[in-house]
């Protein structure tokens, strides 16, 4: 969001600052919670339903597209819960609400798929030196074009080659 905050050179000095009432009932607020200790907080029916979906989303996920970053989308449920939490504390609720957890979600989620954009850069460079060796391996061994199950006879990982294999396109 936009705080409207303005950036500018530091003159060295004291500064004092000043909030608008509604961010020091926030902050005096979360502080004071704070100071009591641990609180509990409550989750709607409605938002576990909303976590246990993206939970499974999150599992399909992985399991169709990304088999090889298993457990990075393991914490998004996590991750999303403690947003909610957050977003709840914010407006002074102990209950996450469906809203919360809507928005938690959309929030995770987002973080997720761009982290998997930088994860899948580094994912195809490295699948491609994979290719490249196994290239220069099979070459001189007279093994291109060979069928898998006989590369199976040369010691190379069934798994692993369908895998490289599949991201070469050849």
């Amino acid at each position: 969001f936009d705080s409207g905050a303005e950036r500018h050179p530091d003159r060295g000095g004291t500064t004092s600052f000043t909030c608008k009432e509604a961010w020091k009932t926030l902050i005096e607020g979360l502080v004071q919670a704070r100071q009591i200790g641990p609180q509990e907080m409550t989750t709607s029916i409605e938002a576990r339903e909303t976590f246990t979906d993206f939970h499974n989303e999150a599992v399909k996920l992985e399991k169709e597209h990304f088999p090889d970053l298993a457990g990075e989308t393991s914490r998004w449920r996590e991750n999303a819960i403690k947003i909610a939490s957050l977003l709840a504390l914010s407006e002074c609720r102990v209950e996450v609400g469906k809203k919360d957890a809507i928005s938690a979600t959309a929030i995770a989620r987002w973080c997720g798929y761009n982290y998997f954009k930088l994860l899948c850069a580094g994912r195809r460079s490295r699948l491609e030196n994979e290719i490249l060796s196994l290239e220069k391996l099979l070459r001189p061994a007279g093994l291109i074009g060979m069928q898998l199950s006989k590369l199976d006879d040369h010691g190379f990982d069934r798994a692993r080659l369908e895998k490289i294999l599949a991201a070469s396109g050849d």
